[in-house]
């Protein structure tokens, strides 16, 4: 085996992975996130850190445009796939593997390998064949929470915003980031910061900005408009970009909420810093979801365990402590049933407790988007990344509810 050829293979054996998921492709998320762990892939936090890009399902008009930026902003070599049924997940990440590793050798984007797509073929149901021209388009950290999240882990999600929150750079007059424009114009695309007095009247520079629609822990398809001082947020708006908004993915089936809430857990852990204690609770929710008995007992065992590891974690709950403002007082004899989209910790801990043993609790009241801009006004950046990677967004909001946020 000559020198590239090694180099090449130790290079990719473990491609990082950007997934994102249009609205309503929970349960395809799952499965496509066990098969890249059972691969020992990782997964990436931002484009710039990305060699796989996977787009499941069928995403908007708006979101494949946000895409389209997030794509561009992929270094070569990279390779990127849509997936829309199960049935071809493992020959779309051979084949997206493959064609990594020859444009390695080639400097560039390649071309799946003929015998992959022959494979492919073979492998998709008639009814999918449609999609096949979407083909072209496609653990971190340490085991000790404290070295994980003492202070770093709440940088962590400020960083992701960094690499990927401004989707509107690449495109100046796009809904994402185009207002930047109106206030002082733009050097090399980028809008210019312009000052404004800040929560003390000193006069800072702010600059506009957007976040999401996608980023790691981030409903997909939820897009943040702020402006920035500094690290702080303020004249937020929150909104759903056209066609993702969640309450029209009727047909998304129930699931168990042991499965959700470790999902939900597993989702903020990769916010917070904590990338191992994330990837068991994604083990457990899959062996949750097994049809085999043994291998759910098993899962029961995982699931008690990584709740009650994170819940019990003392250096967690001090890096997240008073995030947010705390939630009211309940009155006497009425303790609240649902913890405050603000309360981080509060919201840590229920889900901690759904996810170590199954419930037949009802599930968790979903925030609306009016809660969320209030608790999100005037937080820093990180601290904002995880309230909203604690929030509860399982559907989203009527329409009086985008009135009163501004939207």
């Amino acid at each position: 085996m000559d020198v590239r050829r090694a180099l090449r293979n130790w290079a990719y054996a473990h491609p990082r992975v950007l997934l994102i998921d249009a609205p309503g492709h929970r349960d395809l998320r799952w499965v496509v996130e066990s098969a890249v762990e059972d691969r020992a892939w990782e997964f990436a936090a931002s484009p710039a850190g990305t060699d796989i890009l996977i787009v499941l399902g069928q995403p908007s008009a708006e979101l494949a445009d946000a895409i389209e930026v997030i794509w561009s902003q992929v270094p070569e070599p990279r390779h990127r796939v849509a997936i829309s049924t199960a049935a071809t997940i493992s020959v779309e990440l051979d084949a997206a593997l493959a064609a990594l590793a020859i444009g390695l050798v080639l400097g560039a984007e390649s071309p799946r390998p003929p015998d992959a797509e022959q494979a492919l073929a073979a492998a998709k149901p008639a009814e999918t064949q449609p999609s096949a021209d979407m083909g072209d388009m496609g653990d971190m950290g340490d085991e000790d929470p404290g070295h994980d999240m003492g202070g770093h882990g709440t940088h962590h999600g400020g960083n992701d915003v960094g690499d990927m929150g401004d989707m509107g750079d690449e495109d100046p007059g796009h809904d994402m980031g185009g207002h930047g424009m109106h206030h002082g114009g733009a050097v090399a695309g980028l809008p210019m910061a312009q000052t404004a007095p800040d929560r003390d009247g000193l006069q800072l520079d702010s600059l506009t900005i957007a976040l999401g629609p996608v980023l790691p822990g981030w409903p997909t398809g939820l897009v943040l408009r702020a402006q920035l001082q500094g690290d702080v947020l303020t004249d937020l708006q929150l909104s759903w970009m056209t066609g993702d908004n969640p309450r029209g993915n009727s047909s998304e089936p129930a699931v168990d909420q042991q499965a959700a809430a470790l999902d939900d857990l597993a989702r903020f852990l990769v916010v917070a810093g904590w990338p191992t204690a994330a990837r068991d609770a994604r083990r457990a929710r899959e062996q949750l979801s097994s049809s085999d008995l043994d291998v759910r007992a098993r899962g029961q065992v995982a699931a008690r365990r990584v709740g009650r590891q994170v819940g019990r974690s003392r250096v967690l709950a001090w890096s997240i402590r008073g995030i947010g403002r705390d939630q009211e007082a309940a009155p006497a004899g009425h303790p609240q049933q649902h913890p405050g989209p603000v309360d981080v910790l509060s919201r840590l801990r229920r889900l901690c407790e759904h996810a170590a043993q199954p419930s037949n609790r009802p599930p968790v009241t979903p925030d609306s988007l009016e809660d969320l801009t209030s608790a999100l006004n005037g937080q820093e950046l990180a601290a904002a990344r995880l309230i909203m990677a604690a929030a509860a967004l399982h559907s989203a909001d009527t329409p009086a509810e985008q009135a009163a946020t501004g939207v």
